[in-house]
């Protein structure tokens, strides 16, 4: 069963198609989570979880949460709640589902999503490392998910924000310099992985023109600073532990100097002795910093 906190209101709604979700569908006590249709045809459904607080009235702001390459796990439920409990409504989703080939996961802690779309990392289907996971159909499951929380009677659209964790944060600082720049009032990025140091193959000067000029064909490489920092546009909190084994800790520095040379906004956390997946395993370790920095 997945851990909940008694700090937090929680919600199952069922979107059908384009009908309008009303406030009497929301059915507080439940487990909190909702199937979402998401994709050009609405075909494949992802799987949120929703976390309010307990005492707001009206609307409030919200922030989505993005997973990381080994999936949407139970971790990322706590990082909701822990937002809730600072007067956030939370939404964890499902974006794609993980590669279990590739040894990365922990089956105990995975949150079920069997209709997510995949990520596309096995070896017939992977370009240049996690390639489709930062491609057009991993942010349109992102504008899906934001235009069902926009329908919700009780969240902010003018506070909307992100949080995402490894690959997950990537996408999150790609999605608000590509598309959803107009709505993300600020983004917070733990770990991700912004250069090619932490992917088998480096791009191919086709993979960048691609990339570059022809978007709708895929990001057919993982990430693209000198295409994405110009249209980073929102605040950035990034953080990182000096002691990660998955991304090395250099890119976040690079990124972070590359940001503010380009004129962003970037305000570094980076911490002394912590690994990879600290953000989302230890939330209520960091929880008032992120709070501090999102109302600041």
């Amino acid at each position: 069963m997945i851990a909940r906190s008694f700090a937090s209101g929680l919600i199952v709604l069922t979107l059908i198609c384009s009908v309008p979700v009303r406030a009497q569908s929301i059915a507080p006590g439940s487990d909190g989570f909702v199937e979402v249709a998401v994709g050009e045809a609405k075909a494949e459904r992802i799987r949120m979880y929703i976390a309010r607080p307990k005492t707001a009235e009206g609307r409030t702001p919200t922030i989505l949460i993005l997973h990381g390459g080994g999936g949407f796990l139970q971790g990322h439920i706590l990082v909701a709640d822990a937002f809730a409990r600072q007067g956030y409504v939370a939404a964890a989703i499902c974006v794609w589902r993980p590669d279990t080939s590739l040894g990365k996961t922990d089956p105990t802690s995975q949150v079920s999503c069997p209709n997510a779309p995949r990520t596309y990392q096995t070896s017939e289907h992977r370009v240049n490392g996690f390639a489709h996971i930062f491609g057009p159909p991993a942010q349109q499951t992102l504008h899906d998910a934001r235009e069902y929380l926009f329908t919700l009677p009780f969240v902010d659209t003018s506070n909307f924000f992100v949080w995402g964790q490894s690959t997950g944060a990537a996408l999150a600082l790609i999605w608000a310099g590509r598309g959803g720049a107009s709505t993300i009032k600020k983004v917070i990025a733990c770990a991700p992985p912004l250069y090619f140091d932490s992917f088998p193959k480096p791009p191919s000067t086709f993979d960048k023109f691609i990339a570059r000029f022809y978007p709708q064909f895929g990001v057919q490489v993982p990430f693209l600073p000198e295409v994405v920092i110009p249209e980073l546009k929102v605040p950035v909190l990034l953080m990182h532990g000096r002691l990660d084994q998955v991304v090395n800790f250099q890119e976040s520095v690079r990124f972070a100097d590359e940001l503010k040379n380009a004129g962003g906004s970037v305000t570094t956390m980076f911490l002394d002795n912590i690994g990879h997946h600290n953000c989302w395993q230890s939330p209520r370790g960091y929880i008032d910093q992120w709070v501090s920095w999102l109302k600041s």
